[in-house]
């Protein structure tokens, strides 16, 4: 704005308050007042109670999805592990090597697989049954693969019960 506009307008407001009766003043005062509270309660309160509600919602299916996973864990308490890696281990196999080798003797099917370094490995699991996925876990730790980072979610659609999405990083020790 030039300040020819800008003079221009407070030379208009200047005409316009002073041509009221000090009642208008007053009540143009508080209906300006009532304004900021009305664009302060619109614009702060409403997005803090609409985050708020989100967060609960979010909560809420964590929860959810913590029950379930708690009652898959169950179901893999009477899983039986039908072979014992230990007894045929293989130390010079690499990471990727076993991570491939007992996905495919569990039936897993790797969607992606991205070598972090020699002893370090992403992988991602899309859906898989959840026990398939604890057994392939339980077998790889069996061969000094450890879980450094893991998100399992669980897929929620009609007639997919049991079925998640897994990210995982591993680790050879």
């Amino acid at each position: 704005m030039d300040s020819n506009s800008l003079q221009s307008i407070e030379k208009w407001w200047y005409e316009f308050w002073h041509s009221r009766a000090q009642r208008e003043q007053i009540i143009l005062v508080i209906l300006a007042i009532f304004l900021i509270f009305v664009i302060a309660y619109k614009t702060i309160w409403l997005s803090v109670k609409e985050e708020n509600q989100r967060a609960k919602l979010q909560l809420q299916h964590q929860i959810k999805q913590w029950h379930w996973l708690q009652k898959e864990l169950l179901k893999f308490d009477n899983i039986a592990i039908k072979e014992n890696p230990l007894q045929n281990q293989r130390g010079h196999l690499s990471i990727s090597q076993i991570i491939n080798e007992q996905a495919k003797k569990t039936g897993l099917s790797i969607s992606r697989f991205q070598q972090l370094n020699q002893n370090r490995t992403n992988v991602t699991i899309d859906k898989v049954q959840y026990t398939d996925l604890i057994q392939w876990l339980f077998k790889l730790s069996q061969h000094q693969i450890t879980i450094m980072k893991i998100q399992i979610k669980s897929i929620e659609a009609k007639n997919n019960n049991g079925y998640v999405n897994a990210r995982i990083t591993l680790d050879k020790n």
